[in-house]
């Protein structure tokens, strides 16, 4: 008999419903059979152990507590479901600190390598223990499009399911053989990578995991809608990512990735205020779509009177996204907010796949919150496909306050700068899913202003000045001030590099 009960905690799936095992003296398997009470039936696993089946409608700690009486059984417990550690088969995982830190020497993109911070990462593998996707989550890229050949990008690639390239507009959006998506820029049907920007984004929230000859993605199974917006020097302007706004919340995405951003102002009324953009994302919180927006990369305070935009506009459905570095630390060009900023995520000497170039085990190693959005804009859709496989429906608020609410806390580093304190934690996030209700509505009343989530200081018109009231178009660029942009590359053979990749 035991001299003791085991206190059990069901989290999920950690264990199999309606059996327990149990451990007795050898021998002694007839005598332990024939006193189990009604309804038990035993199998023996080996010697010694056996597999006691009970009616699912009996709480497994029910069980344990009355076989624990039994006088032959010297030990009983759950049957706890064991999982294989998801790991992508990638020859470059090991290069990818933001997905797993353990402390690995890093290459920075200028033949030289810095040393992470074990766990400084986002904890990916056990989210993937968790879920590596799905296809039916829908995450909408507005960038400079996608390289649309890549082996790692092709398979996770949206195809809108009312259209075939014959020439009709087959659904009737407006847009001729929009299979893809659309460049919006070019004003076709072919939203192709000319800068690589967007490849780089869609490679962090979407590449494809085993197999991947490159990098892996967040999301090993997801739908990237691909809309280009910005040109190939990387400039857009605001009738352009208007269009492509609503474009994707009109054709289903569950999210957008926003990984571009511009000091203006972010409150209405200030001198550079873009009321259509700020319009744009607001129909987006409207139809129930959760937006993730890079911070910026001039290393300021969005708090203060001109701030990044779109991240800091006070709707709620946008996640402000900052960048933190492998030893967790807030990236020196990262712009930040106690109020504006949501959260940080990886940012810094981030390996990502290339575009136009399929060389196996060659990526390039880039710093910005572009980057850094891309993990959350992930991150929200294992969230997502997470909620699907348990049958449960999450709200773009819901789905906001999963990533928001469960940050690993960074105070002596994030605290009073970042408005949670902390950095992505996206197997915290997956795992949260299990404790939600199983049904959430969107609350869309009012104007889409959540107050104290998002308070940029009132902009009396900052570094724009007056011209702000002359702008037909908002351009917006996504790198570090003047500076030039240039690839990094990591080949199977050591690293090479053509000079620092820092892209917003």
């Amino acid at each position: 008999m035991l001299s003791g009960l085991m206190s059990v905690a069901h989290a999920g799936d950690a264990y199999v419903d309606g059996e327990v095992l149990v451990r007795y003296e050898t021998g002694l398997v007839a005598a332990v059979r024939d006193g189990l009470p009604p309804g038990y039936h035993m199998e023996v696993v080996s010697s010694g152990v056996a597999r006691v089946t009970l009616d699912k409608d009996r709480p497994v700690e029910e069980a344990i507590a009355e076989l624990g009486a039994h006088p032959g059984i010297a030990h009983v417990q759950p049957n706890y479901i064991k999982r294989i550690q998801q790991r992508p088969d990638n020859a470059r995982f090991n290069v990818q600190w933001g997905m797993d830190n353990q402390g690995q020497l890093i290459p920075d993109g200028n033949n030289q390598f810095v040393r992470g911070v074990a766990d400084a990462d986002i904890d990916a593998p056990e989210a993937w223990d968790m879920t590596t996707g799905d296809r039916n989550i829908l995450i909408a890229v507005i960038d400079t499009g996608i390289d649309r050949q890549h082996p790692d990008l092709n398979p996770n690639l949206w195809q809108n399911p009312g259209e075939a390239v014959n020439g009709v507009d087959d659904d009737g959006n407006g847009y001729v053989d929009d299979f893809y998506g659309w460049d919006f820029a070019q004003d076709d049907n072919l939203p192709d990578d000319g800068n690589g920007h967007g490849t780089y984004m869609s490679s962090i929230i979407g590449a494809r995991g085993h197999g991947a000859i490159q990098v892996a993605g967040l999301n090993w199974q997801v739908s990237l809608m691909v809309l280009g917006a910005f040109d190939n020097q990387g400039a857009s302007k605001t009738s352009t990512i208007v269009e492509a706004i609503r474009y994707a919340v009109d054709n289903g995405a569950d999210i957008i990735n926003a990984s571009y951003g511009a000091m203006g102002g972010a409150n209405q009324g200030s001198l550079a205020f873009d009321r259509l953009e700020y319009d744009a994302y607001d129909y987006a919180r409207q139809n129930g779509v959760l937006v993730i927006a890079a911070a910026c990369n001039q290393g300021k305070d969005n708090d203060r009177s001109t701030s990044c935009v779109p991240a800091s506009y006070d709707l709620g459905n946008i996640i402000a996204v900052a960048a933190t570095d492998q030893s967790d630390r807030l990236a020196d060009f990262s712009n930040f907010g106690s109020n504006s900023v949501d959260l940080a995520a990886p940012g810094v000497n981030i390996a990502a796949s290339l575009w136009d170039n399929y060389e196996v085990g060659t990526v390039t190693i880039i710093d910005g919150t572009s980057i850094a959005s891309a993990f959350v804009s992930g991150a929200a859709g294992l969230v997502l496909a997470r909620a699907r496989d348990l049958g449960k429906t999450l709200s773009a608020d819901g789905l906001r306050d999963l990533i928001l609410d469960n940050v690993d806390p960074l105070p002596s580093e994030l605290g009073g700068r970042i408005a949670t304190g902390g950095r992505l934690n996206v197997a915290n996030s997956v795992a949260a899913v299990e404790s939600i209700q199983n049904t959430q509505q969107n609350d869309n009343a009012g104007n889409g202003a959540t107050g104290a989530r998002k308070q940029p200081g009132a902009s009396s018109g900052g570094a724009w000045g007056l011209m702000g009231l002359l702008l037909l178009a908002l351009f917006v660029f996504w790198r570090r001030g003047c500076a030039q942009s240039w690839h990094a590359f990591i080949s199977t053979g050591g690293t090479s590099s053509a000079g620092r990749g820092r892209l917003k």
